[in-house]
């Protein structure tokens, strides 16, 4: 039976950096016969006028403060335009008000749609009635502001901010000369004086940094005492010396908070905007560069497999974006280096779920958001993904094979590149053992087990009877195993002892082993050049399987996973 609750779900909003929506899907599967139905004239219903945008012709729907601009032949939305910034919520209520409405009246006739269009031609009824609902309460909304402003000797560009943003407070930091500006500032914004309080701090020195830092700390912590976030107080750095710029500058990134500046193309002869010509460049939250450095960083590091501090830089990230495609993003990747660490790890199972969680969040993360560095990686993933439930699989089993074999030797290989040798060593000599192990099934001879009848020297045979131990059963050390694997492929006896006897004299000496000193790069490299030989005689398509075990490499540059595809 169908529920409103699940084509609510169907609305998809993502937002951009100022907290503002740029994207929906208006369609979903509903959940009779399994059918996609476009709800049509939902969105044709809304008064609107084309314009273009960057070459598309979209469809302009104007409400009392935003604009959403829907391209024309999809109705997706391509770009919205707002007078203050907008929390998440306000267009997704008017669109769920849309939506739940839209199916209160056309219930029936969705329950047995056959692709028709004509049913809906009557979506006025219902649509506009709801968005003169949606406005009346949106325009009794009015989001919380306050400002911190450097006061300087042309009150001009104070004045457009603050007639712009229409703040309940601001905080002017001024020195003793400039304050004589502060009527002219209070003046101009005459109109907006009964909306903002006001009070200001003197900066004793206008050319030291550290002190003007301080007097802007006063202002923020004031503000915060009256109760408004880092996301309501917006600072502008026009006025005043550049000193005072600066220190309050830093303030705003130390306490994450939102940066204007009021410039101008249109100058006098003393450099300055000609009043009227005033332009406020869009703000700008230096907590939203501080978390794209902590993605880009939590990339880094995951090529260097260093998954704890990556998995914290990733949610760090995903703290500190606002709501959007970055922050979710940051948590895909964040999920995406726990599925890898637990790879790394040998916890085949874990890896197997998470990874599987990652690729699906990817994959639609891409049908919002073509990107071809992420489509990219999602292959990758895809690839890995296989072979990782491959391992897992065989991993209950218990028994080594050619996938695991060579799943321990890029683990080792991972290890080098971490130069963190003697772990590597110690990884090839696992496998080792294990290849031993594997080759010796070939014979229906376990290690752990030896029946004698099943070996051919008779010499060697009777060597290994003295090592039965109390419950009668006898157990093969990997130099003894291989001397039996020799007896019956004596071809390759040459190259296996090399490897023996060359990862023994490692382990002689390594610290992790039987001795106290560390494996150097050329000591390894040696012993990864005789494995790699080995294992290629004695696995098939070997090269193939070790690159299908490689991690993926990630793109350092946050942005690439998230610019859409031209």
């Amino acid at each position: 039976m169908w529920r409103v609750s699940e084509i609510l779900l169907a609305w998809i909003i993502f937002l951009d950096k100022g907290g503002r929506p740029f994207y929906f899907k208006q369609y979903e599967k509903i959940g009779y016969n399994d059918r996609e139905v476009l709800v049509p004239g939902l969105i044709s219903a809304l008064q609107s006028a084309l314009r273009e945008i960057e070459g598309e012709e979209v469809k302009q729907v104007q409400f009392d403060k935003r604009t959403l601009y829907f391209r024309e032949k999809d109705n997706v939305v391509v770009a919205v335009s707002t007078l203050y910034p907008l929390y998440q919520s306000d267009v997704q209520a008017l669109l769920y008000e849309l939506l739940e409405g839209f199916i209160n009246l056309y219930k029936g006739i969705i329950r047995k749609w056959d692709g028709s269009m004509t049913e809906f031609a009557n979506a006025d009824e219902v649509v506009e009635p709801i968005i003169q609902k949606f406005e009346q309460k949106y325009n009794q909304f009015q989001k919380r502001c306050a400002m911190i402003l450097t006061l300087g000797t042309t009150p001009d560009p104070l004045i457009k901010t603050i007639n712009n943003f229409k703040p309940e407070h601001v905080c002017f930091l001024t020195t003793k000369d400039m304050l004589m500006y502060l009527a002219e500032v209070l003046k101009g914004t005459d109109a907006n004086k009964e909306r903002y309080s006001y009070n200001y701090y003197q900066i004793e020195d206008k050319y030291d940094i550290s002190h003007c830092l301080k007097v802007s700390e006063q202002a923020f912590n004031e503000l915060f005492r009256r109760g408004y976030s880092a996301e309501d107080i917006y600072v502008d750095i026009t006025g005043g010396t550049k000193v005072m710029a600066v220190g309050l500058g830093i303030g705003a990134v130390k306490y994450h908070t939102n940066i204007v500046y009021v410039g101008g193309e249109k100058r006098d002869a003393q450099g300055r905007v000609i009043k009227g010509t005033e332009e406020i460049y869009s703000a700008y939250n230096p907590q939203e560069f501080f978390a794209s450095k902590q993605a880009e960083r939590g990339l880094e590091l995951f090529n260097d497999y260093r998954w704890r501090t990556a998995i914290e830089a990733f949610k760090g990230a995903y703290e500190n974006f606002k709501e959007g495609k970055e922050k979710r993003l940051a948590s895909i990747f964040r999920a995406l280096t726990i599925a890898y660490q637990c790879w790394d790890r040998f916890r085949y199972g874990t890896a197997v779920l998470v990874m599987e969680k990652v690729r699906n969040a990817i994959n639609i993360f891409c049908e919002i958001c073509p990107n071809d560095a992420l489509e990219k990686l999602c292959d990758h993933i895809q690839l890995n993904l296989g072979t990782l439930t491959l391992l897992d699989s065989i991993e209950k089993i218990k028994e080594p094979i050619p996938l695991v074999i060579v799943d321990m030797f890029s683990n080792a290989l991972r290890r080098a590149e971490e130069l963190n040798y003697d772990d590597a060593v110690t990884r090839i000599h696992r496998l080792i053992g294990m290849l031993a192990q594997y080759k010796l099934q070939d014979y229906k001879i376990d290690t752990t087990d030896v029946d004698l009848n099943k070996i051919s020297d008779k010499k060697l045979a009777e060597i290994l009877s003295r090592k039965r131990d109390e419950k009668g059963k006898i157990k093969l050390e990997l130099r003894e195993s291989y001397n039996l694997l020799n007896s019956l492929e004596p071809q390759k006896s040459v190259l296996r002892d090399n490897l023996l006897n060359i990862i023994q004299q490692m382990r002689n000496h390594s610290i992790l082993a039987h001795g106290v000193s560390t494996i150097s790069e050329e000591s390894f490299n040696k012993l990864k050049k005789l494995t790699e030989t080995l294992l290629k005689e004695e696995i098939p398509h070997f090269e193939k399987i070790l690159g299908d075990l490689q991690f993926p490499r990630l793109h350092e540059d946050f942005g690439a996973y998230l610019r859409e595809n031209k």
